[in-house]
């Protein structure tokens, strides 16, 4: 008989299997976005790479508490019939193989009507293995319920009586035949009997209530129907919309600013776009921080990141000239690029991090604010620099790319070199 992958992973100290055939990708628990009237188990969405992903916490959907999330929590992307949605567990552990004689389906929980998202459960390892259904796992609530009950019907027939009710005619002999007491059929016609006079009697009722309801309306000063619209009129009560509230109130009250810092730049790198081109056609890029904008160091160009620990001045230097460091016994000169650039340096302390770059043989440090990402961006997405921009700025700088939401301004060191900009001699 054929085997099946599941992918396992572990929710709440249990663990559980799915069909790893429909799992796209699993990666580490970003922020999330929240969503107003979502249903309970979708905690929020995520934009994957610019497709926005429904994200379900697989607790809530199987009816337990709602866990705050960590850090060390995962998504499992999977895809049911074109319905992409994201799974949050607390570890996944890996791919096994199981045949379908090692799955017991038949699992009774001492109770009529079973789970509808079990699958089965496997007892060949040491720890029980839950497999779950992903096509009520990815359907809406009611749908899954839906489901459920039908399938519970469809198992036990409900043995309810049949109660003939017919107020037009009087009872059949059929029906009186079937009570043999003599007693009980007088007591059968005298409930008949007084159903029909009721009947009779209901237009001549409604006849003398409607002559009551205008006596007494005449004798009030407000109609009777309007006194009594005011008496039972409820009083209006202000609604308040519920806060939403961010991902991080909302699931993770107890995460340091550290973490949140995390979980933001795990959502930060998903959503950046695929690049279907050729992979010849990367440019592999070191992405910078300098007053407050992001420029892009071509890699080729880059030796080392650094943190810089001392400098020595070097007196009647160019401004651009920082000083002296020594990384591992060589002698290396620190530039600072941001005058070159007209970019304001306000900063009044002294630099901490480096660029250490080589180009046409000159090797330098390159001070920066930060260093952000090392990434690979197509060559064909790189746009030229509009011509509002100053011409010193405009001249250093190679075109622009868009990255992480914001435009990468890609620097061209060996034209800062060559005409003496960033000379280190």
């Amino acid at each position: 008989m054929d085997n099946q992958a599941y992918l396992i992973f572990q929710l709440q100290e249990l663990w559980y299997g799915i069909d790893a055939e429909l799992v796209q990708e699993v990666f580490p628990l970003p922020e999330l976005t929240p969503l107003a009237e979502a249903p309970p188990d979708i905690i929020g969405m995520l934009n994957l790479r610019g497709k926005i992903v429904p994200v379900m916490h697989l607790a809530c959907r199987l009816g337990q508490s709602q866990p705050n999330c960590k850090l060390k929590d995962a998504v499992i992307i999977m895809d049911w019939q074109g319905i992409q949605v994201g799974i949050v567990v607390n570890q996944v552990q890996d791919v096994l193989t199981f045949g379908a004689a090692a799955i017991d389906t038949s699992v009774e929980y001492g109770r009529s009507q079973a789970s509808p998202y079990i699958k089965g459960v496997t007892r060949e390892l040491e720890v029980p293995i839950v497999f779950l259904n992903p096509e009520t796992l990815i359907r809406q609530p009611d749908q899954v319920a839906s489901l459920a009950w039908e399938s519970e019907l469809d198992r036990t027939e409900p043995d309810f009586p049949e109660i003939p009710l017919n107020l037009e005619s009087e009872p059949s002999s059929e029906t009186l035949e079937e009570v043999e007491d003599p007693d009980e059929i007088a007591a059968l016609h005298q409930q008949w009997e007084a159903l029909l006079n009721d009947s009779e009697s209901g237009s001549d009722s409604e006849q003398m209530l409607t002559a009551d309801l205008e006596a007494a309306e005449s004798d009030s000063d407000q109609p009777l129907e309007a006194a009594l619209e005011e008496a039972f009129e409820p009083e209006p009560t202000a609604i308040q919309p519920p806060k939403l509230g961010t991902f991080f109130e909302r699931y993770c009250p107890d995460a340091s600013e550290a973490d949140q810092d995390i979980f933001r730049q795990r959502a930060a790198s998903l959503r950046e776009a695929p690049t279907d081109t050729d992979p010849a056609d990367l440019r592999s890029l070191a992405v910078v921080g300098l007053g407050n904008q992001y420029f892009g160091l071509d890699l080729s160009w880059v030796r080392e990141f650094i943190n810089i620990r001392s400098v020595t001045p070097i007196p009647c230097c160019p401004q651009h000239i920082v000083g002296n460091i020594n990384l591992r016994g060589e002698v290396m000169t620190l530039v600072n690029i941001q005058k070159a650039l007209n970019l304001s340096d306000d900063s009044r302390e002294s630099p901490q991090k480096a660029v250490v770059f080589e180009v046409d043989d000159v090797v330098a440090g390159l001070t920066v604010d930060e260093v952000i990402d090392v990434t690979a961006l197509s060559s064909a997405q790189i746009a030229p620099i509009p011509a509002a921009v100053s011409a010193t700025y405009r001249e250093f700088l190679q075109g622009m790319i868009l990255y992480d939401n914001q435009y990468l301004n890609l620097l061209d060191l060996p034209k800062m070199i060559s005409q003496g900009v960033l000379s280190v001699a």
